[in-house]
């Protein structure tokens, strides 16, 4: 695990424990600032999506298959991802996954402006901004060790659980408005632009992380030893079989469960990964149960 990034000189510190004491970092303030623009513009664009799918046709499966189509690049995508996201350079990966994020907002902004959108052509440009999605969450949510010091992580968790949340209420809010205003071409265009505030900062930062001695590890071998892993950890066994910490963590439960008992949490990114993707797994399979449910 690498060092925790040295906190920046500031006018004025946090008290010690504060729940914004992670903020003294300027790294870490200005990954979490890019994230909640990021996530904001999401939700919007889920907003709008609905909406153009509803202007496109009166099929209930095609407008729920658009939140299946942001949703479902998480199952399939998430062991695949943190294993990737431990192979290869962490901040490439990510500026990658969120180009292709970005190029996969504007084309749908630009196609709906021009209104050559059909269901399956937003339902496959909806899917690819998921799949970014996926690909990148594993990775990012392994930064933070590097972000802020080891007594401050607690509150950096906690932190990341509002930067999921609170763009729930702010972005369909935020995305009606312009939707109304405009179109929902100009609100997919406004979702692409969020992207570059999380790009400029991750070109802005630079990891402190050291480099491994060892040989690069296969990607197959790399998800069986994660696999491995959090099987045989007895936190994460207890909380897969249990309810999660919250169906909206941004961390899967056996990492709530982990952190809860220690602010120095020692987990790698593949245990992370393999830990995020069980998680969505373990989501997945209760949607399947009230989807089931539902037609008996």
């Amino acid at each position: 695990m690498a060092p925790a990034q040295p906190v920046e000189a500031s006018g004025q510190h946090p008290p010690k424990g504060s729940a914004w004491a992670p903020f003294e970092s300027r790294t870490f303030a200005a990954m979490w600032s890019a994230q909640f623009i990021s996530n904001v513009g999401g939700w919007m664009q889920t907003v709008a999506a609905q909406w153009l799918m509803i202007s496109l046709t009166t099929s209930a499966t095609y407008v729920a298959l658009v939140q299946t189509a942001a949703s479902l690049p998480v199952v399939l995508f998430s062991v695949l991802a943190g294993a990737l996201g431990d192979l290869v350079d962490r901040r490439r990966f990510l500026l990658v996954t969120q180009g292709l994020m970005l190029l996969a907002a504007a084309a749908l902004g630009v196609l709906a402006l021009e209104g050559l959108v059909t269901p399956l052509v937003l339902l496959a440009l909806i899917f690819a901004v998921g799949t970014g999605q996926a690909l990148t969450s594993p990775t990012w949510q392994t930064l933070q060790p590097e972000l802020v010091p080891a007594a401050d992580r607690r509150q950096a968790i906690s932190l990341g659980a509002v930067n999921q949340n609170l763009p729930r209420a702010v972005g369909p809010a935020l995305g009606g408005v312009i939707l109304a205003a405009t179109s929902a071409g100009t609100v997919f265009l406004v979702n692409a632009l969020t992207f570059l505030a999380v790009i400029a900062a991750l070109l802005w930062w630079h990891s402190t992380r050291s480099t491994q001695p060892l040989p690069r590890e296969h990607v197959g071998e790399a998800i069986r030893a994660g696999g491995r892993y959090v099987m045989a950890s007895p936190c994460f066994g207890s909380s897969f079989c249990g309810p999660p910490c919250s169906s909206s963590s941004p961390a899967p439960s056996g990492y709530c469960c982990r952190s809860s008992r220690s602010a120095t949490c020692t987990w790698d990114r593949a245990d992370m990964a393999s830990c995020w993707a069980l998680s969505a797994l373990e989501r997945s399979a209760a949607l399947c149960y009230s989807l089931a449910s539902t037609r008996d």
